[in-house]
């Protein structure tokens, strides 16, 4: 039986990031939060620049949430990305399911990336 293998660089990518904006991150200096929704942001606009899909889940005040869908670009929702509003527990188990059902629509390789303090 022969498989063949698609290089790295030659396969189509479905992300989601998971931000987490629970009560913690408003902690530390700078904020935990202001640290992760620029990093989150940027990443997104760069990943989608190297024709990658992204899709972001955050979750906020104890919910898991779809906060940008594959189907629009981050370049469109910087204000959306870089709003530092947190608060609540953190549902991560929520917001990983979410994520693996978004990347489930999708035909690409899924990638789902986790920025937390825990």
């Amino acid at each position: 039986m022969c498989k063949s293998r698609t290089l790295g660089n030659e396969k189509q990518y479905s992300l989601v990031l998971i931000l987490d904006r629970s009560g913690s991150m408003r902690r530390g200096t700078p904020a935990k939060i202001d640290v992760a929704t620029k990093a989150v942001a940027r990443f997104a606009v760069a990943a989608e620049g190297l024709g990658i899909n992204v899709a972001i889940v955050d979750f906020i005040d104890n919910e898991a949430r779809l906060a940008k869908p594959f189907s629009v670009e981050s370049r469109h929702l910087q204000a959306t990305l870089l709003d530092t509003s947190c608060g609540g527990g953190t549902p991560l188990a929520d917001a990983i399911s979410l994520g693996n059902q978004l990347v489930e629509t999708q035909r690409d390789e899924p990638l789902i990336i986790t920025m937390t303090d825990g």
